[in-house]
């Protein structure tokens, strides 16, 4: 599928297209294909040999799009069995826009060592309240510090953190994360890790290593897609 969503036309807009699900080669969405997406709500994304997720260059060298963000809409993430996944994104960060993403799913990508970095939360991750790290062996950190910036993270709707097998994740985020809304928070193989509880500043009782609600938010999670692509 992606070969061919990649050799769409110059011109041809999306406008109706909410929802993606491929298989992909190399840069799965690049920078002339973002652009025409512009109510992409749910992302499904299982392939080998696929580098990168988003590629922006070029984006910003274009003076129509100054000031304009991508991705606006996106409010379902899931990247799975991407066993040569480097960047979800490459090229300015900053023309990202996630600030509607709900729920990240990421799973068995080997390469991987982040998931978002500092520029991105300029725009900020305001609607997130499910992220799922699960077998990537190369994860060091959730959110990365880009040198010489220090900021401090709030993530105000994040309710269920889960971590599984992640034996090189140092931590969360380098600097300072407020999670006021956290719950449910299940940390498994993940040697590493030293981020506690208290560093989420999270106002919620915080229940760890819930099995029970695991089972259940996985189960959501197949759920959730199932029905999102069998609608679209």
């Amino acid at each position: 599928m992606a070969n061919e969503i990649q050799r769409l036309p110059d011109g041809l807009d999306c406008p109706k297209l909410q929802a993606l699900r491929s298989q992909a080669p190399n840069s799965l969405l690049p920078s002339n294909l973002i652009k025409r997406l512009k109510n992409l709500e749910r992302l499904q994304v299982n392939g080998n040999s696929v580098k990168e997720v988003f590629g922006f260059e070029g984006l910003e060298l274009l003076e129509e799009n100054e000031g304009e963000l991508y991705l606006g809409r996106l409010r379902e993430m899931r990247l799975e069995n991407l066993a040569k996944l480097e960047n979800i994104w490459t090229g300015p960060a900053h023309l990202a826009d996630f600030s509607n993403l709900k729920f990240v799913t990421v799973t068995k990508c080997k390469e991987l060592s982040n998931l978002f970095s500092v520029s991105v939360m300029s725009q900020g991750l305001l609607q997130l309240e499910d992220l799922w790290v699960e077998d990537c062996s190369k994860m060091v950190e959730i959110i990365s510090n880009d040198p010489g910036i220090t900021v401090d993270v709030k993530l105000p709707k994040l309710k269920t953190l889960c971590l599984k097998k992640l034996p090189m994740l140092t931590g969360f985020y380098p600097g300072n994360a407020e999670c006021p809304s956290l719950e449910y928070l299940h940390v498994q193989e993940c040697q590493n890790f030293k981020t506690a509880t208290s560093d989420f500043h999270s106002s919620k009782q915080v229940e760890e290593n819930d099995e029970q609600h695991m089972k259940v938010l996985k189960k959501g999670y197949i759920y959730v897609f199932l029905i999102s692509y069998l609608n679209y």
